[in-house]
């Protein structure tokens, strides 16, 4: 853990606030669509960056915890995924999209502040069209964890063979997403970016003046961070 956080500081929070730093650029210069979805994409790549620094240790951890270990920590991410899909049951797909309209309506006041009549149609139709991938999302995560309970399970692997395919479950995530899965996902960010493309043409100055600030915050907060 010391070793990941090290590296985490040193190099990926640079990164991370030079994406930021980025990003503030482009949205004072005149944001282009291909432009944003290439940075939204490219700042993606940090976690697939944690994940390939961090796969092996904790394969390695994982082929030294106990049999209980091993039915405790899968026992306990069953009832996570338990818990989101009777949480999922009990919304219809009507609330479930209220709810986000709710959430993407505040989101964008705390970066923006007071959204006006038009944005908040912009918002409003956006979500309209947003694909719902709950269901895909929990499919996916289960089909992972039964990846993983399989190796936690598997009595006749050597060291290395589990390891090597445990290190398969924690690195390969899209290895457990369906096809659909993973179109929904690329047409939702379309939408996403071509919605923050169309809210730039309304902002107000006062407005732009909160996102930079927004952007100042976030880069004061990881210099912090990386300092201490």
């Amino acid at each position: 853990m010391e070793t990941t956080q090290h590296w985490h500081r040193s190099t990926q929070l640079p990164a991370y606030k030079q994406d930021i730093q980025n990003i503030k650029t482009l949205f004072n210069e005149g944001l282009k669509p291909v432009q944003l979805k290439e940075h939204v994409v490219f700042a993606k790549k940090h976690w697939r960056n944690l994940l390939e620094f961090a796969y092996l240790p904790l394969a390695e951890l994982g082929e030294n915890l106990t049999p209980l270990q091993r039915k405790t920590f899968i026992n306990n991410i069953q009832e996570k995924i338990d818990e989101e899909r009777d949480e999922l049951n009990e919304q219809t797909f009507i609330a479930r999209k209220k709810d986000r309209l709710e959430e993407q309506l505040e989101y964008y006041e705390q970066w923006l502040g007071k959204l006006n009549a038009e944005q908040k149609i912009l918002i409003k139709l956006t979500n309209d069209k947003h694909q719902d991938s709950s269901e895909l999302w929990l499919e996916y995560k289960q089909q992972r964890l039964n990846a993983a309970k399989q190796v936690f399970e598997s009595e006749n692997l050597t060291q290395s063979e589990f390891i090597e395919q445990l290190s398969t479950v924690i690195k390969e995530r899209e290895l457990y997403m369906s096809p659909e899965l993973l179109k929904i996902n690329d047409e939702n960010l379309s939408l996403y970016v071509n919605l923050l493309n169309e809210l730039n043409t309304t902002l107000s100055d006062k407005q732009r003046e909160n996102v930079n600030e927004r952007f100042d915050e976030l880069i004061d907060t990881l210099d912090d961070i990386i300092e201490g």
